[in-house]
């Protein structure tokens, strides 16, 4: 797995709990990531930050799904997308409505994926 590492005072905002990584707080790429790859980001001293999956063609660079070194793996997108999905399950209850945004990307920790039912 790639590291992203990020310049000196740049990991403020992720220590927050911000889910992106700008380009610009970039230091350098240790390893090879391509797009979608899932990286660890760490602060300028290698510290762990958290996990998340890398676009380099975009200027948020990395979007962060997880603060430790959870396994980004198909059992974590199931229970997340799964867990999203049961916060809508009050609001299509009784069939009055019957479209709604089922995961609304940070909101429901999965940042960048949206997915409507219509």
């Amino acid at each position: 797995m790639a590291q992203v590492k990020l310049k000196a005072g740049r990991e403020k905002s992720l220590r927050h709990r911000h889910p992106w990584v700008y380009s610009g707080a970039i230091e350098r790429v240790v390893g090879v990531a391509e797009p979608g790859d899932i990286v660890d980001v760490v602060d300028s001293r290698g510290g762990l930050l958290g996990r998340g999956y890398c676009n380099p063609e975009s200027k948020i660079a990395v979007r962060m799904l997880a603060w430790d070194d959870t396994r980004i793996d198909a059992v974590f997108w199931s229970e997340r997308v799964d867990a999203a999905v049961r916060r809508r399950d009050a609001l299509l209850a009784g069939g009055e409505t019957t479209a709604c945004r089922l995961i609304h990307a940070e909101a429901d920790f999965l940042p960048g994926l949206i997915v409507d039912r219509y």
